[in-house]
Parts: C-alpha cells; sequence; structure tokens
C-alpha cells in the first residue's frame, strides 16, 4: 500500500527488454506504487517473464502493435481497475522511478491532471540515444507545453 491517498498504476511497455526490464522494475520504492503493470508488446524474448518474476503483473500482445497501443492497454487497465494515477515509465531504463513522488507532489499539491517528467531539466540524464529520438522528444514536450497554456 502506499504512504499517499492515490491508488497509483506503473505502467512500462515493453518489447523485447530482457536486458533491462529487471533494471527498471527493482527502481521502484516501497510504497511509491500499488501495482507495475508490464505490457508485453510482442516481445520474443523472457521480457515477460522477467517482469513476472519482479512481482510485475503482465498483459502480453500476441504480437508487436507499438509502443502507442502498449500505453492504451495500459489505460484501459487502469480505468478498469480504478486507478487514480498511471505513471508510464520507459522499458530502457532511462527513466527513473525513484522520481515519481514528485510527480504525485505534483497531483496533489497542485491539482495538476497530467504531468511529464523531463530527462533534460537539470538532473536529468537520458543516455546514447538516436539523433532523431531528442528532437522527437522535444518536439512533444514543446507541445505538452503549449497545451497546458
Amino acid at each position: 500500500m502506499t504512504a499517499h491517498p492515490l491508488r497509483v498504476l506503473a505502467a512500462v511497455p515493453a518489447h523485447n527488454e530482457e536486458i533491462k526490464i529487471g533494471s527498471v522494475l527493482s527502481r521502484f520504492l516501497p510504497g511509491t506504487v500499488d501495482e507495475m503493470l508490464l505490457v508485453d508488446d510482442g516481445s520474443t524474448d523472457r521480457t515477460g517473464e522477467l517482469a513476472r518474476g519482479h512481482g510485475a503483473t503482465i498483459i502480453r500482445h500476441p504480437r508487436r502493435r507499438g509502443v502507442g497501443a502498449a500505453i492504451r492497454t495500459a489505460i484501459e487497465y487502469a480505468r478498469a481497475k480504478r486507478y487514480d494515477v498511471l505513471v508510464v515509465l520507459a522499458a530502457n531504463d532511462k527513466d527513473r522511478a525513484d522520481e515519481i513522488p514528485r510527480l504525485l507532489e505534483a497531483i496533489q499539491k497542485d491539482g495538476c491532471d497530467f504531468v511529464q517528467g523531463s530527462r533534460y531539466l537539470p538532473g536529468g540524464a537520458y543516455g546514447e540515444m538516436p539523433a532523431r529520438e531528442p528532437v522527437a522528444n522535444a518536439t512533444l514536450a514543446a507541445g505538452c507545453r503549449a497545451s497546458s497554456s
């Protein structure tokens, strides 16, 4: 059970992340989330099996449908289970589960309906990624900022 009054589901969309999924799921602080969900997007490796070993609930797409479909599956699950908050984290170990309390604070204290973390703010780290990804991420972040005005 969490230390705050919100019911929180952490969802990790994943495709063939057996090398990193254990690290991702082991970073959750006790009491931060009520349930960890892995949406296995048609993996052909042991991603789902390893996630189950870390206590995650698994929903498996029989074939790869893409991260957008995996996130929609997580949203449907969160709504069906009546969670207050859905936190989506990357399966490639680039997001930090220890930052979830900061997101929850913005929701509770500031009354936000949507909170998005950024690897590009001071203290963030995004490691190595293809050249197109920082551009796509920055574009998405700019769109979120523009829509919140």
